[in-house]
């Protein structure tokens, strides 16, 4: 259990035990009254556990299959080895019917070690200028340097 979830805890026994109100325990945990009362429902019924993801330690639902990915990424190792995430996505849609978002097809190239991991070029949003001699000082419209 994590810390947050502990404090959670804490503020829901006490609100439970009518030592705070819903509303407090609300503010204190972040979340809405509305979702304090399900939360206390489910310590009634759970007991601590309420508090913990029920997906923890389990793979998410929507997570693509272990067969599907093979799949996927033996045709790209094959034909798209040298295609950048979103060029694959394109090319397995349209001559393998396969859908698979980008970003994930990104993230099981890397992991296959068929791309490597790159930074964002940040490009430079304003030019340099000259600063002004003096504080207050007019700008020439037409942008020239000269009096």
């Amino acid at each position: 259990m994590t810390q947050e979830e502990r404090d959670r805890l804490h503020w829901l026994k006490q609100a439970r035990d009518g030592k705070i109100q819903k509303k407090k325990a609300a503010e204190n945990m972040g979340v809405s009254a509305r979702r304090v009362r399900t939360l206390l429902k489910r310590l009634r019924q759970r007991g601590d556990r309420a508090v913990v993801h029920g997906l923890r330690g389990r793979a998410s639902n929507h997570k693509t299959p272990e067969k599907k990915q093979r799949q996927i990424m033996g045709i790209v190792q094959r034909e798209y080895a040298d295609f950048g995430p979103t060029l694959a996505c394109e090319y397995l849609a349209q001559k393998h019917n396969l859908e698979v978002s980008k970003e994930t097809l990104r993230k099981w190239m890397l992991a296959a070690g068929l791309r490597k991991a790159q930074r964002a070029t940040v490009e430079r949003v304003h030019g340099w200028r000259e600063r002004r001699n003096c504080w207050g000082e007019l700008v020439q419209w037409d942008s020239s340097e000269h009096d």
